[in-house]
């Protein structure tokens, strides 16, 4: 099976486009739409993902130069999840707790070991060059 290679860019373009729609929705306490657009950018995240992997497809608007870690990757998933919960309960009136502790002790702790590798990767990176 054959996707057209515009699809990934496509559907970056199209999250992209969501942000102020989710702004708005927020800021005019339309908190139902923003909930429901937020997951439907995050979903096509992860749909875009898929398909970049799956059949070795990449977004020039989504591509970036490093090759993201597994750490990254879920800190994304939990900043989203985070995003999400907060979302949901201004939306439908409930305490999240306690999963919004535990997922703000994920983001933290992802956060905080991403940017650590990242930071070790550079600082790696920036040897090799100077080497040469």
């Amino acid at each position: 099976m054959s996707i057209p290679s515009s699809i990934p860019n496509i559907i970056t373009l199209g999250r992209i486009l969501l942000v102020p729609i989710i702004v708005w929705a927020i800021a005019s306490s339309q908190m139902e739409i923003a909930f429901t657009v937020f997951v439907v950018a995050g979903v096509s995240d992860a749909v875009d993902g898929f398909l970049a992997k799956r059949f070795n497809l990449t977004s020039e608007l989504g591509a970036v130069q490093m090759k993201p870690l597994m750490v990254s990757k879920l800190n994304t998933v939990a900043q989203v999840g985070f995003a999400a919960l907060v979302l949901a309960s201004l939306s439908f009136g409930f305490q999240p707790a306690p999963y919004d502790l535990i997922l703000m002790g994920f983001v933290t702790v992802f956060t905080l070991v991403s940017v650590s590798l990242y930071l070790v990767e550079w600082v790696r990176h920036m040897g090799t060059i100077e080497a040469r």
